[in-house]
């Protein structure tokens, strides 16, 4: 992934500017692994102060044993409540 900057100093990844996100209540960032969704979710909630959340955080107990469905889905429900947040991961056959 390239990071570089337009005229006005905003992120361009991969030719989308995130300066259309700054509003939003939320953000989600989806992509396989390895492809740096980690990383611009961290970097943007810094820039953006808006609380960053990992599926990775939500779906993994201790000892990284997968939490069950029901746990799972609760914590993904109180993140959705919050007022803004930027979540990230991939667990579409997981989800709720």
């Amino acid at each position: 992934m390239k990071n570089r900057t337009d005229k006005h100093g905003f992120w361009l990844y991969d030719d989308i500017n995130v300066r259309h996100l700054l509003g939003s209540k939320f953000v989600l960032i989806l992509g396989s692994p390895g492809s740096g969704k980690s990383t611009f979710a961290r970097k943007f909630s810094d820039i953006v102060g808006v609380p960053r959340f990992s599926m990775d955080d939500l779906y993994w107990g201790k000892n990284w044993e997968p939490l069950d469905r029901a746990e799972f889905s609760a914590r993904v429900m109180r993140v959705l409540g919050a007022d803004r947040f930027i979540l990230e991961g991939n667990y579409h056959d997981r989800f709720l």
